[in-house]
């Protein structure tokens, strides 16, 4: 299992929200000041996820949380998300190039053309089945365990206090 710390920025009783810092591996890579994701990476910045995970730990505002992802669910999801598109230009563009043939025509255009549907033929079923699968609970990331709680205001969260000015329960 993949984990990674996060901070629970939104709670329920049943959903908590966490913001993970998205991490690269440049500052160990030899080759950092000569590539460009690198340097893409430095201009842009690093932008905070936001994920939706089951509350079954009972977390609060303001706890830091590890979260987890079963390794099998990245590596199906990547190989959907660069081989399905590719895989589809290819098979498309042949087809086409096969037709092409077939009719005894000088058809370029028609395997440019198959090539370009198949890409985004496969970029389609790829977003189709990434909205299907967000309610799935094999493809969503878990709560593994509380690592600590931080002060709210530290971690930039401000809670609101109830009419007496005491803060909420915790759960």
């Amino acid at each position: 299992m993949l984990e990674q710390e996060a901070l629970v920025i939104s709670a329920t009783v049943d959903v908590v929200t966490v913001e993970v810092q998205s991490q690269s591996a440049c500052s160990s890579c030899e080759a950092k000041s000569g590539c460009g994701t690198g340097s893409l990476s430095r201009v842009l910045g690093r932008k905070p996820i936001r994920l939706d995970v089951d509350n079954h730990l009972r977390v609060m505002v303001g706890d830091k949380v590890i979260i987890g992802l079963e390794e099998q669910t990245l590596l199906l999801g990547s190989l959907l998300i660069y081989l399905l598109p590719l895989v589809l230009l290819f098979i498309v563009a042949l087809a086409g190039q096969y037709l092409a043939q077939g009719l005894g025509i000088q058809g370029e255009w028609l395997v440019v053309t198959g090539g370009i549907a198949g890409l985004v033929a496969g970029l389609s079923l790829v977003r189709n089945f990434s909205a299907r699968s967000d309610g799935n609970r094999i493809s969503k990331p878990v709560l593994l365990r509380r690592q600590k709680t931080v002060i709210p205001a530290q971690a930039g969260i401000y809670l609101k206090y109830k009419n007496d000015g005491s803060p909420p329960a915790r759960g």
